[in-house]
């Protein structure tokens, strides 16, 4: 609550003074005069990830926070399953690639 005392939704349909904010306004530094700092209040830190790799990086933070040596095991499986198939995938894509070019 204390961090949304400035929500933008509070003004909503108010257009008459957006042109004028900054980046910042947005992400949540209205007055700190840094237009991309990141909020350090978050709990987590995120690591952007392409689309396709998403179950994959999932996969891999599983694995690396488990204690269970059972899911351990069975997610280095699935991680080594979808590694080896991305593998084959991209081959027959390349080869593909190369009989239409």
């Amino acid at each position: 609550k204390k961090m949304t005392t400035q929500s933008h939704a509070s003004i909503y349909g108010d257009l008459t003074n957006i042109c004028k904010e900054p980046i910042s306004a947005f992400m949540g530094h209205p007055l700190n005069g840094s237009e991309t700092e990141a909020d350090s209040s978050r709990k987590y830190k995120y690591q952007s990830t392409a689309t396709p790799d998403v179950m994959l990086e999932y996969l891999k933070g599983k694995r690396e926070t488990s204690t269970d040596e059972e899911e351990i095991e069975r997610l280095d499986q699935e991680i080594r399953y979808h590694t080896i198939t991305e593998g084959k995938v991209q081959e027959i894509l390349e080869q593909i690639s190369h009989q239409v070019t």
